[in-house]
């Protein structure tokens, strides 16, 4: 019986913990608008109002606007560049901000 009263605090204590992170999660992204200053394959870095914004991207980033075509999956790397105007949906987990959705306004001019 004791061992049972310690499992299941146990377990009451690890849902209390839980549930801001899952709360956090499940809130509505936000957005903002900026210039692509550098992408890979997992980070898109870019540049809001002078200052620098890093967020992560995962397979389940979703890209659209120009130069995006339907064919699936797409990288970033594949169709974001350096220059590119863009509006970032994301989630703040802590320190760090993962892209949701990320929607090209504008493609750099090709001199």
């Amino acid at each position: 019986m004791k061992h049972f009263a310690i499992v299941a605090l146990l377990g009451l204590a690890l849902c209390i913990v839980a549930q801001p992170v899952y709360a956090q999660a499940k809130s509505a992204p936000k957005s903002t608008f900026g210039m692509v200053k550098s992408v890979s394959a997992t980070q898109l870095v870019i540049t809001i109002a002078g200052k620098d914004g890093t967020f992560m991207i995962g397979r389940s980033t979703k890209f659209s606007g120009k130069g995006v075509t339907k064919r699936a999956p797409v990288s970033a790397t594949d169709v974001l560049g350096e220059g590119d105007q863009v509006v970032v949906s994301y989630h703040d987990l802590g320190p760090t901000s993962y892209a949701e959705s990320v929607r090209i306004i504008r493609k750099r001019a090709e001199k």
